[in-house]
């Protein structure tokens, strides 16, 4: 067992087999990338989050390219992991003062309230600006993907949308 500690708390945990074989460097190599080389393309993906093969790129690429909108209700639970692996690798286009706009509105929501939020308030102002970023990237991304829209640019709707989760949230 292995512990984990932060600020806000603590865990522990055992690793499984699997990562075991990852993270040994003496069994193939002297560091995870000598390490990665000896694993299948596939397999890395779901170890490495910043590793992508052009084989996978290229096939969400022909899926998006030979699906036809409103053609079916239903996508393999395979090639939807394939194209959230594809969202990973780049980062939506938005406007950084539109997130923060929206953030200001949580920060206003908890300067209203009492002292008893004084913790969850400087939570909120060390890490949740983030959080909204990644949000807003994660729901520009998704309707992109849904639309068929290749520029993954923010419209009005995906910062309303973002605002109201945002505040349902708080």
């Amino acid at each position: 067992n292995r512990g984990f500690f932060s600020g806000h708390g603590d865990f522990s945990a055992k690793m499984r087999a699997s990562h075991i074989a990852l993270t040994n460097g003496k069994s193939y190599g002297n560091n995870i990338l000598q390490l990665s080389n000896h694993f299948f393309p596939e397999n890395l993906t779901r170890y490495l989050i910043w590793y992508v093969p052009e084989s996978q790129k290229d096939f969400v690429q022909s899926k998006i390219g030979s699906l036809r909108r409103g053609e079916y209700n239903f996508i393999a639970k395979e090639d939807f992991l394939e194209g959230i692996d594809y969202l990973k690798t780049f980062n939506s286009d938005y406007d950084m003062d539109k997130v923060r706009e929206i953030y200001n509105l949580g920060e206003n929501f908890l300067k209203g309230k009492g002292e008893e939020y004084n913790n969850l308030k400087s939570l909120y102002t060390s890490r949740y600006l983030i959080n909204a970023c990644r949000l807003t990237d994660a729901l520009v991304k998704f309707r992109s993907w849904i639309e068929g829209d290749k520029e993954f640019k923010a419209k009005n709707q995906d910062y309303e949308l973002v605002k109201k989760l945002w505040l349902e949230m708080l």
